[in-house]
């Protein structure tokens, strides 16, 4: 998928919409995570990035998840704590 088409756009919006309404879909909690992650990257690729925002919350949310976006002074400082452990 390298084009930005309006009417396939419109025809993956309409089946993410009907997707999520289709109950036997969402019991699991495996299959909502992977829905949301899926529908997120979909928005993401049409430049929706509040929409793909929005399901990424819903995914951590159904997968009981919390994440914290600290920079990357703080990845560095993370990995050098866990190297200096022998992790």
């Amino acid at each position: 998928m390298d084009e930005f088409s309006p009417t396939l756009h419109k025809g993956i919006t309409s089946l993410v919409e009907e997707l999520a309404r289709y109950e036997p879909l969402m019991i699991k909690r495996h299959n909502q995570v992977c829905f949301y992650l899926e529908a997120a990257q979909i928005h993401l690729f049409y430049r929706q990035v509040t929409k793909s925002q929005e399901h990424c919350k819903m995914a951590l949310k159904a997968a009981d998840m919390k994440v914290e976006l600290a920079g990357m002074l703080s990845s560095v400082l993370i990995a050098w704590q866990m190297e200096r452990k022998g992790v």
